[in-house]
């Protein structure tokens, strides 16, 4: 079965949203350390001032809460261009073939590289893609309706691992 490699960015966050680890945003919010500080300091000032029966000084506690976000959305940016990154290297249109000893890809090259299905440990779906995890990474699979039934038949049959949909897509 052959499909499109071409992969837009809204597949590429797709796959990112099933390959992240459990604790994602909590790591985010620890390699944040900054923003998150602010953020502590800023509700214990506040709750110190509140018991203490002083008033809130809104517009600073607006201002370093403002400061967080902007930190905040500019590391959320960089984790996105990193993404877009990866989506501009395939957006080449080179032909996945599903086969039934693995998948093989030919690169604009005329190389072809082939992974077995043996090597893939588990496999996600999404709503445009199929996510598969090896130990040498992920294989972004990108389907339509047309074929979406029969590759996740051909994955239920070759890869090990269950897929399903997961509750945070």
């Amino acid at each position: 079965m052959q499909l499109q490699s071409t992969l837009t960015s809204a597949q590429v966050q797709e796959a990112a949203r099933l390959a992240r680890p459990r604790f994602f945003w909590l790591r985010f919010f620890a390699y944040s350390w900054y923003s998150t500080f602010i953020c502590v300091a800023v509700v214990v000032a506040d709750v110190n001032a509140v018991l203490h029966h002083h008033p809130i000084r809104w517009n600073d506690t607006g201002f370093a809460l403002a400061l967080a976000a902007i930190f905040y959305g500019l590391r959320y940016s960089r984790w996105r261009a990193r993404l877009s990154k990866v989506a501009a290297t395939r957006s080449r249109n080179t032909p996945i073939s599903l086969d039934t000893d693995g998948i093989r890809t030919r690169q604009e090259s005329g190389a072809t590289t082939f992974v077995p299905w043996a090597s893939f440990t588990k496999w996600s779906e999404g709503k445009n893609i199929f996510l598969l995890t090896s130990k040498d990474g992920k294989t972004i699979l990108p389907v339509d309706e047309t074929n979406r039934d029969s590759v996740r038949a051909l994955l239920q049959g070759y890869v090990v691992g269950a897929g399903r949909v997961p509750a945070r897509v």
